[in-house]
C-alpha cells in the first residue's frame, strides 16, 4: 500500500508532506504557467519496517496555485487503443479549467 500525506499550512503559505511509495502530488502555478512535483523518498508501507520516513516542506504556496493528488491508476488508464492517459493530459485539463 502506498500513501501520500499532505498538510496545507495556510498561515505559513507552505505545504508539508510525507511519501510512502505513492506518486508525488503536483502543483500548478498559473502565474508562471508551470508544474512542480512534490517529491521525496519513501517506500511503500509494509516493505521495510526500519525505513526512516521523513517529512518535506515547500514554502511559497500562494493563492491561486492548485495542488493535485491522484494515483497511477488515473494516468496509467488506457483507452480502447491501449494508449495511456498520462500525466501530461492531467496537466492540460488543469490548465484548461483553471
Amino acid at each position: 500500500m502506498t500513501l501520500f500525506f499532505l498538510s496545507v499550512e495556510y498561515g505559513e503559505n507552505s505545504l508539508e508532506w510525507i511519501r510512502a511509495g505513492h506518486d508525488p502530488a503536483i502543483i500548478y502555478d498559473p502565474v508562471t504557467d508551470s508544474f512542480e512535483e512534490l517529491k521525496g523518498k519513501g517506500v511503500a508501507l509494509g516493505i521495510d519496517s526500519s525505513f526512516p520516513y521523513r517529512g518535506y516542506k515547500r514554502k511559497g504556496f500562494e493563492e491561486g496555485q492548485i495542488v493535485a493528488l491522484s494515483t497511477d491508476g488515473l494516468w496509467e488508464a488506457t483507452n480502447n487503443k491501449g494508449e495511456m492517459f498520462v500525466k501530461k493530459r492531467i496537466q492540460a485539463i488543469i490548465k484548461k479549467n483553471y
